[in-house]
């Protein structure tokens, strides 16, 4: 319809007022039935509609689960509740693995440092407020960059020193030297 209005396009190449009804089959039948010279001049103008291709590009990353649960749920009789509880699930999910975290950090701290012990409230403050503002970095509109940035090439490096770090501790455990003599 813009092409038309930019008079790019003949009047007759109008799609019908029903189109947004019931698009895949009214669009392909009010294609064929334009006339040759008309077709030829649309055709142009017109993307490939390969719906892999579009499925392709939507479904990477961190978003496909969503997509796919949500897809899941809208066919479930009942469907807003079941959006509910699977937002309920998701949300203590990530409370859980939250805690967790923070349980990680806060606890080999007070263990090292005895003094920490008296004040886990203030310890807990301060463990959280630099995570919560190091993570506002991700709901940014650049965020979802970030995320595949730090799923690509971030996690693998850690990970490697981690090993490494694992090896030399259980070699100092276990006395690698001396097994050696």
């Amino acid at each position: 319809m813009d092409l038309i209005a930019a008079n790019l396009l003949p009047p007759e190449a109008q799609p019908p007022d029903s189109l947004h009804h019931d698009p895949s089959s009214i669009y392909s039948k009010w294609l064929n039935n334009l006339p040759g010279q008309v077709k030829e001049r649309i055709l142009p103008h017109l993307t490939d509609c390969d719906l892999s291709e579009q499925l392709s590009e939507v479904m990477v990353g961190p978003g496909v689960a969503i997509v796919a649960i949500s897809n899941i749920i809208s066919v479930f009789s009942g469907s807003t509740f079941w959006a509910i509880i699977t937002f309920v699930l998701l949300v203590t999910l990530g409370l859980s693995t939250v805690i967790g975290i923070i349980q990680g950090i806060i606890t080999p701290l007070q263990n090292t440092f005895s003094s920490l012990r008296e004040h886990s409230g203030l310890l807990t403050v301060g463990v959280c407020v630099p995570m919560f503002l190091s993570s506002l970095l991700f709901v940014r509109p650049s965020g979802s960059y970030y995320v595949n940035l730090l799923d690509d090439y971030w996690t693998s490096l850690p990970l490697f020193f981690v090993v490494i770090l694992e090896t030399v501790a259980m070699a100092w455990i276990y006395g690698a030297r001396s097994q050696m003599k």
